[in-house]
Formats: C-alpha cells, sequence, structure tokens
C-alpha cells in the first residue's frame, strides 16, 4: 500500500470532553504520522507521477491527458491527470501559493463547503479537514487528511518543483459530520514542475500533475464514482487555472506578505 489510510494502533479517547483535542494531540505528539511528510514520502509521489506500469490512457482532451489504473486498495480507480498546455504560462510559484493559501480555498474551490485546519503540524504540513460538494446522485462527502508539501530545486532550472500531497488519518476529535459521508484519500497530490512553452521558451511555466485516488464509501457504486471522477478532474485544472490567473489580484489585497507556507 503506498499510504496508509487510517492510523489503526491510535487510541479512541472520549471527544466530548473540555480540552479532548488538545489532550489528544498531546498524547500523540511522538507519534511519526503527526510529524512533518518525509523525504522518502515525497519520494514515493515523484514515483506514481513518474510510473507507467499499470496506468491507461482513458482520454486526451486539448489541454492534458487522463490516464486510470487500477490497485488492490479500491474498487475506485486512480486517476492521474498531466498537462504541459493549462498552466504553460503560470509560474510554478503562483501554482503553489494557490495550492497552498486556506483564505484562497474557499474564493476559488467551487466543490469546497469547508477547509480548515485541524492541527499545524509546521509551514507546511497540516492535518486538516475538508468537506466537498459532490454531483448527483452521490451525498457530499469529507476527509480527514494530513496534508504535506515541500519545495525542491531542479538542477538548470530558476524555479523550483513542488510536491503537495494528503492521505486520510484517523483524527478522533473530527469524527464523520451528520449529512456527509466520510469518504478515504489513499493519496492525493498535486506535482507541479518548471516548464518552458514552445512560443516562449525564454519563459517560466508550469507542467502539472495531479493524482488522487479516493474511496467514497457509501452506497454508490465504485462505477458511478468512476465515472463522474473521470468527468469531473478536467474541469477541475480549468478551475484552477483561472484561479491562478485571478490570485495575484486578489493577494495584493488580503494579506500580500503573509505566505507562511514559504518560510
Amino acid at each position: 500500500m503506498l499510504f496508509r489510510s487510517v492510523l489503526e494502533r491510535m487510541a479512541d479517547p472520549a471527544t466530548d470532553k473540555k480540552g479532548a483535542k488538545e489532550d489528544w494531540r498531546e498524547t500523540h505528539a511522538e507519534d511519526s504520522e503527526w510529524l512533518p511528510a518525509t523525504d522518502e514520502e515525497f519520494d514515493r509521489v515523484e514515483a506514481l507521477v513518474r510510473e507507467t506500469e499499470g496506468w491507461e490512457l482513458h482520454k486526451t482532451h486539448d489541454t492534458c491527458q487522463v490516464y486510470l489504473k487500477k490497485t488492490d486498495m479500491s474498487k475506485a480507480l486512480c486517476l492521474k491527470v498531466t498537462s504541459d498546455k493549462l498552466f504553460e504560462h503560470v509560474r510554478p510559484e503562483v501554482l503553489f501559493d494557490v495550492l497552498e493559501d486556506p483564505d484562497y480555498r474557499h474564493v476559488w474551490d467551487e466543490s469546497c463547503i469547508e477547509c480548515t485546519s485541524l492541527v499545524r503540524i509546521d509551514a507546511r504540513n497540516e492535518v486538516n479537514y475538508y468537506s466537498a460538494h459532490c454531483p448527483a446522485p452521490l451525498s457530499n462527502r469529507d476527509w480527514c487528511n494530513r496534508f504535506g508539501a515541500t519545495i525542491r530545486r531542479v538542477d538548470g532550472e530558476e524555479a523550483p518543483k513542488y510536491i503537495l500531497f494528503n492521505r486520510s488519518v484517523l483524527y478522533p476529535p473530527c469524527p464523520p459530520k451528520k449529512g456527509f459521508e466520510r469518504a478515504t484519500s489513499f493519496v492525493t497530490a498535486y506535482f507541479v514542475e518548471p516548464l518552458h512553452p514552445a512560443d516562449a521558451p525564454e519563459t517560466t511555466g508550469s507542467r502539472i500533475t495531479y493524482i488522487t485516488h479516493n474511496d467514497w464509501n457509501g452506497w454508490i457504486p465504485s462505477s458511478i464514482v468512476n465515472m463522474c471522477m473521470k468527468s469531473m478532474i478536467p474541469s477541475v485544472l480549468k478551475q484552477l487555472l483561472k484561479a491562478c490567473l485571478a490570485y495575484p489580484e486578489w493577494k495584493a489585497q488580503h494579506n500580500p506578505d503573509d505566505k507562511p507556507w514559504l518560510k
């Protein structure tokens, strides 16, 4: 299994006591799951981006390619979308800022209902809660994930590459909410690397790879979930592109110097 999705060895403390969240966090402070994501974890994400074995090209759009892979972890397919076109004139650091900025998430992510940091591990690692609108006939889903991000230099490039990923964890103070189905993220990742567009080779744009493998749980058959995901993913990247183009102006008016994820 690429990423362990649930911390089975965790205790199950009562969550209705005053201070339960803080007590739980202190109890598990030495647990490796609550330390920043390691280089080895980011290496595994990059390996997943680079690998070709087991992936089937599902569809080629004018701006991206969609690949599918079956796994033993779930009947839900793992999806990988790559694009050299959509972000060819968007600098990698802008993409990184958009994906990291929690205040901007509510502005651009049309699926987002709630996005909340539960435990801040450091500037680029946290445990967070995310809930999303889902297309009919799916009921809305929510996740409790550990999120991590890193910046890596690229030989011969002024711009670095960025790796961001999450996976589900069991966080007792954040049980499933009424009206939502708790989904499991085996891995959801963005991999952003520098790209020089053919029409402007002196500039630096971005190549992006987006990977998502979720067990959405509930009564909906995996076949329907897979069908919805295949159609949704390209539009998600186009939504992200619009967010990138609007971000500099938005950020200039909303705490422009506040970017803790760059520390």
